[in-house]
C-alpha cells in the first residue's frame, strides 16, 4: 500500500508524512508514504491520498486513488471549488476529520467569546485604554439561563459546542438539516423560529451551495435585537455587507468572526476597525497533527477491513 500526502506547504507535508510513518505500526498498516507538491511528476502507485487543500493537479496525478483523507473538517476547498471541476473524480470517497482536538478548542473559543461579551469586558478594556474608571453596567446583568445560545449546525463539532454550553448552565437551542437529539439542547426544526430565539448565534454549518450567504439581511433581521454572532465555520455563510449594516443599525450588538469570505482578511476591510466586530485569524479550531494522524489511520484501517467509516462526505448534499 502506498500513501501520498499533499498540503500547500512542503514543510507541513513533510511533517505530516513523518507522523504517518511513525504511527503506521500501531494500526498494523504496511505502507510507504510519499510526498507530493504541485509541479512534481505523477505518482500512479498511490492507493490513498491524505492531506489538506491539495492542488487541483493532485487528483489527475494520482488516478488510482481508492479514497482521499481530508486533514480537516471543512470540505469546501474540494467540493465547492470550481478549480476542482473535472479534476476531482465524482466517485472518489472523501473522508474528513470529525474532531481530532478541534471540538475542545472551538468550544473553549466560543465560551470565552460569550463570557467576554456577556460580562462586558470589552467595555472595561476600552475604559482602561482611556484611563477611565467605569461602573458596572447593571443593564448587562444576565444569568446563564437567560443567555440563550443557538448553535446552527449539529455535526460532531456543533454537538460538542452545544453540549458544553448546556453543561455550563446556558439555555441552548440547536438547528440542523436533520433532527438531532442532544441532552440539554432543545432542537428547533424551523430556521426562522430558531433564529428568533437565539440571543447568541454560533455558526457551525458546512459551506455548500445551499448555505452560501445563509446569514443575510432577511435572516439577520430574524435574530433578536441586540443579538451577538459568532462565526467559526466558513466566511461564505455570511453576507459581510449585510452584517455590517445590521451592526451599524444597532440590530446586532456585535460579532466575533474567525472566518471570512477572503482570507487573509484584506487590509482596509471594514471589519478591522469596526467597533462591534472582533476579528481572529481562523484560529478557533486548528488541526492538531498527532490526533489527526491517529484518526485518519484509524479510519484507513477500518476501510481496509471493509468496515463502516464515519466522516464520509455526502457528495450528493446540496
Amino acid at each position: 500500500m502506498h500513501l501520498v500526502v499533499s498540503t500547500p506547504d512542503a514543510a507541513e507535508t513533510a511533517q505530516m508524512a513523518a507522523a504517518l510513518r511513525a504511527a503506521l505500526p500501531r494500526f498494523d498498516l504496511q505502507a510507504t508514504v510519499g510526498e507530493w507538491q504541485e509541479g512534481l511528476p505523477a505518482d500512479p502507485r498511490a492507493d490513498y491520498g491524505i492531506g489538506w487543500k491539495p492542488s487541483p493537479d493532485f487528483f489527475p496525478a494520482h488516478p488510482n486513488l481508492k479514497a482521499f483523507f481530508n486533514a480537516g473538517a471543512g470540505l469546501d476547498h474540494l467540493l465547492n471549488n470550481p478549480a476542482m471541476t473535472g479534476r476531482l473524480p465524482g466517485d472518489l470517497p472523501i473522508i474528513r476529520l470529525e474532531d481530532a482536538g478541534m471540538g475542545q478548542q472551538m468550544s473553549d473559543y466560543c465560551r470565552h467569546q460569550v463570557l467576554d461579551w456577556m460580562y462586558g469586558f470589552s467595555r472595561y478594556r476600552s475604559a482602561q485604554a482611556r484611563g477611565a474608571w467605569v461602573d458596572w453596567d447593571e443593564a448587562q446583568a444576565l444569568t446563564r439561563s437567560q443567555m440563550t445560545i443557538g448553535v446552527l449546525g449539529l455535526g460532531v463539532l456543533g454537538r460538542r459546542v452545544a453540549q458544553d454550553f448546556a453543561g455550563d448552565g446556558f439555555t441552548v437551542l440547536g438547528h440542523a438539516r436533520q433532527v438531532r437529539a442532544i441532552e440539554g439542547v432543545r432542537f428547533v426544526p424551523r430556521l426562522g423560529d430558531f433564529l428568533a430565539q437565539s440571543r447568541v448565534l454560533i455558526l457551525l454549518v458546512p459551506s455548500t451551495a445551499s448555505t452560501h450567504h445563509l446569514l443575510r439581511a432577511e435572516t439577520l433581521a430574524l435574530l433578536p435585537r441586540g443579538a451577538f454572532l459568532i462565526n467559526i465555520a466558513r466566511g461564505a455563510l455570511v453576507n459581510e455587507g449585510d452584517l455590517v449594516a445590521a451592526l451599524d443599525q444597532g440590530h446586532l450588538a456585535g460579532a466575533c468572526l474567525d472566518v471570512f469570505g477572503q482570507e487573509p482578511l484584506p487590509p482596509g476591510h471594514r471589519f478591522w476597525q469596526h467597533p462591534k466586530v472582533r476579528v481572529t485569524p481562523h484560529i478557533s479550531g486548528p488541526t492538531l497533527l498527532q490526533p489527526a494522524v491517529e484518526q485518519m489511520l484509524g479510519k484507513l484501517a477500518r476501510l481496509r477491513q471493509g468496515l463502516p467509516v464515519s466522516g464520509l462526505a455526502d457528495r450528493s448534499a446540496p
